[in-house]
């Protein structure tokens, strides 16, 4: 059985606060999210919820992952399968890391097994997940700035 673990992260210059809240925010994501096209479901653990996603020049793929794992400001954590368990599993981590009361690090990493995973060209996976990265970075930055110069 093959294993593989996409990682990637980013620092956003932004409480932790206001980072968790533009990512929770499933209905806004075809304004800004490249990669995670639409998120339908309650985020709960124990559910099965429906994700649309475009990994970089392919086309929209639909899953439906059951959340794992979810703490306030800190952690959103889903497995989805391939048709069964063994074939091609993932552990998709989104996790947010207080830096100071302005910094947030976004780590955004999946750990892939089963016995397809060897064969699987997960490099437009990384780049999604990379573009993913940077929209919500400008997204709150953005939204940062703005808040700052308002009145």
């Amino acid at each position: 059985m093959g294993n593989k673990t996409i990682y990637t992260d980013i620092i956003i210059h932004s409480p932790v606060d206001h980072v968790w809240e533009k990512f929770m925010n499933f209905p806004d994501y075809p304004r800004w999210n490249p990669f995670i096209l639409k998120v339908n479901g309650e985020i709960k653990t124990g559910n099965t919820i429906e994700v649309v996603i475009k990994p970089k020049d392919r086309e929209p793929m639909t899953f439906k992952p059951t959340i794992q794992a979810i703490e306030e400001r800190a952690l959103l954590q889903w497995d989805g399968k391939l048709f069964v368990p063994g074939i091609f599993t993932g552990k998709h981590t989104f996790e947010f890391i207080t830096i100071d009361k302005n910094n947030t690090k976004f780590i955004h990493k999946e750990e892939f097994n089963g016995i397809l995973v060897p064969f699987i060209d997960l490099t437009p996976t990384r780049l999604g997940f990379e573009s993913m990265n940077i929209a919500l970075k400008y997204v709150v930055e953005k939204n940062n700035s703005k808040q700052l110069s308002s009145p």
